[in-house]
Formats: structure tokens, C-alpha cells, sequence
């Protein structure tokens, strides 16, 4: 496998985690901006799962969805909160 030159890489364990870690954090943070710029409340359980979020796919998912959503239930698995 090749890499552009000057990408680094983390080569351990304990870094390649938390190198996901920063992102699945990154995007759920993307997530709670997008829905706080449009004006769309959240219930405390709603932010508090969006914040927690450990997978990257799902934050994706939700973060394509704050745009277009009418309120935080139009997110995938977040109506019940």
C-alpha cells in the first residue's frame, strides 16, 4: 500500500485509536454545530448521545441528515430521545 509523501501515519495501537477516537469526536461535534446553527433544539439525552457517539459511519450518517432535518428526530435512532 502507498501513501502520498508526507502523510503520517500512526503506527501504534494505542495511536491509530485514538486517531479515530478524534474523529468520530470531530464529526459529532460537526453534528451539534450544523443542528445549532439551523436553530433545531435538542432534548440533554439527544446532545448527550450525539457527544458519545464511538462510531464514525453513524456520525456521517447524522451529519448528512442536520442539514436538510425539519427537528433532531429526522436523525437516524434519535426519536425515542
Amino acid at each position: 500500500m502507498s501513501y502520498p509523501t508526507g502523510t503520517l501515519l500512526p503506527r501504534s495501537k494505542f495511536a491509530r485509536e485514538n486517531v479515530a477516537k478524534g474523529k468520530v469526536e470531530g464529526v459529532a461535534e460537526s453534528v451539534l454545530r450544523v443542528l445549532d446553527r439551523r436553530g433545531i433544539e435538542l432534548t440533554p439525552a439527544a446532545r448527550e448521545h450525539i457527544a458519545a457517539c464511538e462510531d464514525v459511519e453513524i456520525a456521517r450518517t447524522w451529519l448528512d441528515e442536520a442539514v436538510t432535518a425539519a427537528n433532531y428526530t429526522d436523525l437516524t435512532g434519535l426519536d425515542a430521545l
